[in-house]
């Protein structure tokens, strides 16, 4: 593999996200330039990027450095460890050229942090045949995504809830349109400003409810910087989606989130705690819904593992972080 430089990288992004498409057994969005270049940019600006390349594909990394660990290389996103950082179709080929690069440059790096990769793909069994017998290797905890399968449409996503949440569903929905609950659909934003006024219009929201006044949201810090950065890329690609949930003119609830190849990944929702009363938080997640089935997307990744995302989604991809070192 040859080494590029991170302005040449940002120069490969549709090649890098075209690799992605085609490369199984990843989580396709986080594994996208449009989310680990912001998380890059958001959370470890100062480890510069190392991106090396092939005829098989990519490896992008940056490297770190601690008094402890020493070097170590890590995926531009390693905050959520969802993103794998070796794409390409041919993943086995791929993925013995990264192994063979990293042991030229052993000299170079002390520990190898590879998220992202699922224990039973191709990924998994040659980065283990890779490195097993002159390195140490440990495990890193897995992450499980949740994924509602939109086929079929509305009705064949509420087929596959369970009765009793299928009801509570539908008498949330009647109880919202009794009280004159109205939503706001934006398929995608017409420029980069109005992608930016469209979460500082969520921002507000977001103020106001228990993530906001509990400092766990995107109001400020490094997850601020991360939505400013992915948004205009999102934009870039018609890609995002944005939902408010309003009553009498006030807007209670939002959710976004940003389609790639057939799935919609939902990034954020909040709601205004002084309107609880309405649900609002699952109307938004169920207009996104009957939204996306409208565009025939196939999927609704409501990302990591969480208790509440069980009913409204199936089990989907898991991953795991590979822990290598000299």
């Amino acid at each position: 593999m040859r080494e590029t430089t991170p302005e040449k990288f940002l120069e490969k992004v549709e090649a890098y996200d075209s690799a992605v498409m085609m490369t199984p057994d990843i989580d396709h969005f986080c594994s996208s330039s449009a989310w680990i270049v912001p998380a890059h940019q958001a959370f470890l600006p100062e480890h510069p990027i190392w991106l090396l390349e092939c005829e098989h594909g990519f490896a992008a990394l940056a490297r770190g450095n601690d008094s402890h660990l020493g070097t170590y290389l890590h995926p531009l996103e390693a905050s959520w460890a969802l993103a794998c950082p070796l794409v390409g179709t041919h993943v086995a080929h791929l993925t013995r050229a990264f192994v063979e690069a990293c042991r030229g440059l052993a000299n170079e790096w002390n520990l190898l942090f590879l998220s992202g990769i699922a224990p039973q793909s191709t990924h998994f069994r040659e980065l283990v045949h890779g490195f097993r017998r002159d390195y140490s290797m440990g495990l890193g905890s897995s992450s499980i995504r949740r994924v509602a399968s939109l086929d079929g449409g509305v009705e064949g996503f509420f087929g596959r809830r369970s009765p009793r949440f299928r009801a509570n569903l539908r008498r949330v929905r009647r109880r919202a349109e009794h009280a004159g609950v109205r939503y706001e659909f934006i398929r995608s934003a017409t420029c980069e400003q109005d992608a930016i006024g469209l979460l500082e219009r969520a921002l507000l929201i977001e103020q106001r409810s228990w993530k906001g006044q509990s400092d766990t949201g995107i109001i400020d810090g490094p997850m601020k910087v991360f939505y400013h950065t992915m948004l205009p890329m999102l934009v870039r690609r018609d890609a995002l989606r944005f939902v408010f949930v309003t009553l009498d003119g006030v807007d209670i609830a939002y959710c976004f989130g940003a389609t790639f190849n057939d799935t919609f990944r939902g990034l954020q929702m909040s709601y205004d705690e002084s309107y609880a009363e309405h649900s609002p938080g699952t109307l938004a997640q169920l207009e996104i819904i009957h939204q996306l089935c409208e565009e025939n997307i196939g999927f609704y990744d409501l990302g990591s593992e969480m208790d509440y995302k069980k009913q409204w989604a199936e089990q989907g991809l898991e991953t795991v972080a590979l822990i290598v070192r000299r």
